[in-house]
Formats: structure tokens, sequence, C-alpha cells
């Protein structure tokens, strides 16, 4: 429970820190196995059956949230401001509590599609966000909308709403056919040589390319598997701490311009059980000849255990 509110509360500070910096960034790939958790490059760990998926919950549409009522009604489907098919899924939210709050403040609201979290949608003549921002009065009820990016044209979006911050892991869900016979087919992270498991979580190291920050400053970016083998949903950001060195000093994290990966979008896309996406992290380099030495774990664990690999980056 505690590491539920902790993530909630990381998500939250890290989510307001990228909001400038929005990407987007592909979900489907090969999912990487299980394996021990340690693993480096000179020394590849060879995989084993991956962890079977567990079965999805079963939501109720209609309840009570802590201090607040919530209704999850229907859905409609259209494009985003740039032509990119989208979701609109409307519900009710009634405050019960003494003092006066907002949808955005109490509430938080997530789509899925193929077990990977949709980004949310700006929909060109729906101000969808300002309703969310108001305020409502003890007893009142607010009609919201949220808007979601689709990722699949046939694959249902299951949607979930809880407590923004909360003691309890209640939630509400309802699931949005998208087509006709359409079915959730868990989403797979890519693999890559180097792999290992991390507590619930199967973490590969993919492929690295050097780039820019938004300053033009030399950066490298990481590309990984991770692939949630817990529970219940999980993020990368909150749930793997990453690292990286050049002449055995820690690198800054890199921010990048458009969508060259990095930003952070992809480390805050939650995922459900069983299922797996890519994630790309981004340093300064401060060389442009001296190996990166790179590290994993997790963001919190008393194992000690770590994935460990280099990267040659001199041209």
């Amino acid at each position: 429970m505690k590491k539920k509110i902790l993530a909630s509360a990381l998500s939250l500070i890290v989510l307001f820190a990228l909001s400038a910096c929005s990407v987007e960034e592909s979900t489907n790939s090969k999912q990487p196995d299980s394996t021990p958790s340690q693993a480096t490059q000179d020394d590849p760990i060879q995989t084993v059956q991956p962890t079977e998926p567990a079965p999805a919950e079963t939501l109720e549409e209609v309840g009570t949230l802590g201090d607040y009522a919530v209704e999850i009604h229907d859905s409609e489907l259209t494009e985003d401001y740039n032509g990119n098919p989208a979701i609109i899924i409307s519900y009710s939210f009634t405050n019960n509590a003494e003092d006066a709050t907002s949808g955005m403040v109490a509430l938080s609201d997530i789509a899925f599609q193929n077990g990977v979290q949709l980004d949310t949608a700006v929909i060109t003549g729906r101000d969808i966000g300002t309703d969310q921002m108001k305020d409502i009065k003890t007893g009142a009820t607010i009609e919201l909308q949220a808007a979601f990016l689709l990722t699949s044209d046939t694959a249902p979006v299951e949607f979930e709403i809880s407590e923004l911050i909360s003691f309890s892991d209640e939630k509400l869900g309802k699931v949005f056919e998208i087509s006709e016979g359409g079915e959730t087919v868990l989403s797979v992270a890519p693999s890559g040589s180097i792999s290992g498991t991390l507590g619930d979580y199967n973490i590969s190291v993919v492929s690295h390319k050097l780039s820019k920050d938004y300053q033009d400053a030399p950066a490298v970016i990481v590309t990984l598997g991770f692939t949630n083998n817990g529970n219940d949903n999980a993020n990368f950001m909150t749930a793997i701490s990453c690292k990286a060195f050049q002449d055995g000093v820690q690198l800054e994290t890199a921010i990048l311009m458009g969508d060259d990966g990095g930003n952070g979008a992809s480390q805050l896309r939650n995922v459900k059980p069983g299922a797996g996406t890519e994630v790309s992290v981004a340093y300064l380099l401060t060389s442009d000849v001296s190996p990166i030495e790179f590290e994993i774990e997790e963001y919190i664990s008393f194992s000690g255990d770590k994935i460990e690999t280099s990267f040659d980056i001199a041209q």
C-alpha cells in the first residue's frame, strides 16, 4: 500500500515537470523472458519461459471512491487535432467531501489498450480539460470527459478511475468496445541481449543511439523493454531506477525535443500485469569518446540486484 501512495506522488511530480515535453512512442514489440536478476554485456543471460499473464479484473461502473461518487457513462470515437484516432469517455463526479474540490484533484482516470496505458488526446473544439479543473461544492455533481489516443482500431478500451491519492486500492472501471469482436492481446516489450528480472519486473536493454537535447547538447538515448509481472498496474518511472556514468561520474538526464524519445512519457505509462512496453531514457554526455556505464535497479529494493552493461560511443 505504501508503494502505491509513493508511486502516485512521484508520478504527479514528474508528470507536471514533463508536461511541456509530450512525445508519442511505440508500445508494441517482442516480450522479454523472465531471467535471473543480474546481467552484463559480456555475459548475456539465456531466456526461459515468460510469466503467465494475470486474469483481467472485473470492475464496477458505479460506486464510491473515498468521499466521491462516480458513475461511468458512455464513449465516443473521434480524432485528435492531428487526425489520429481517439476516444472520449464520459462520467459523472459527485463531491461528498466537506470542502470544494475538482475532478482533477480528486480522481485519476486512465485508459488501456492491450494492457498499456493510452496517452491523453487533445481534441479540436472540445475543451475537455476545463471541466476537470472546476471546483464543485459539497453535494454537487458535474459531468466530466476524458480523451485518449487509440493504439489499436480493434482492441477494447479498459477505462479505470481511482482516487488520485489514497490508502485504498478501490477503483471503478468499464470496458468499451472499439470494433465488434475485438479482443485484448497483451502488448509485449522488446527483447535485448542484456536482460534480467528485478523484483516484479523484467527489464531488457534493447539499443542506444546518439542524439541532441533541446539546447543541441550531445545526448544518448537508451531503449529498454519493461514487463510488469506483478499483481497491480505499474509504470517504469516509479518501479525502476536507471543511472548512466562517463569516467565514473553520473550523467544528468537530458530533455529532448520532438518525438526522439527519452522525454519521460513512456516511463509514466502504466502497464497492466502480464503486459510489457518499450521505454526510453536519455542522458547528457560529458565526453564524445568515453564509454557509458549503465546500471538498472528497482526504485525501492533491499536486494541489491542490478542489471549492468556498457556502451562504446566513440565514432
